[in-house]
């Protein structure tokens, strides 16, 4: 009897337990990136700075690029597009966003590609001309040149 009362109260909880819960793998967060570069001061002490910072969603990105020559004039601005997939020969990620600049009192929208991966960022500089509505687009994307080299920092640092 008591075996048969054991076995009922086994067989009960087997059919009618709580069932459990599906375990859902989270949804990627916004990954932040940032890069710098600062120069060495010059006699009167003051440095080329470059700064970066990108906040990459899935594809698309935003972020902010200031560049702060020393003794020249300043170009800042907020951008925002897309990037692409990983280049497995080049092990980075390329950048093509519409950057709002502003240098020496002018606001301009302009094209900007980056390259970055494996520490580094490299910006994307070349001839521009207006495509005809005030943005300004590179003449010939196939000669960019990516020279100016910023190192990956901790974002809480600026």
């Amino acid at each position: 009897m008591i075996l048969c009362v054991v076995a009922f109260v086994f067989l009960g909880m087997s059919i009618f337990k709580t069932p459990q819960a599906v375990k859902v793998a989270p949804e990627s967060s916004p990954i932040n990136l940032c890069f710098s570069k600062v120069g060495t001061p010059n006699v009167r002490g003051y440095a080329d700075e470059y700064t970066l910072r990108m906040l990459l969603d899935k594809e698309n990105v935003t972020g902010e690029l200031k560049l702060l020559p020393a003794e020249k004039d300043s170009k800042v601005g907020k951008f925002s597009g897309t990037v692409g997939a990983v280049d497995k020969m080049m092990m980075a990620r390329t950048v093509d966003v519409w950057w709002d600049s502003s240098a020496e009192g002018m606001q301009v929208k302009e094209q900007l590609r980056i390259i970055f991966g494996e520490g580094t960022a490299q910006i994307g500089f070349g001839e521009m001309v207006d495509r005809g509505d005030g943005t300004y687009v590179y003449k010939d994307p196939t000669k960019i040149d990516y020279s100016l080299s910023l190192t990956d920092v901790a974002c809480d640092t600026f």
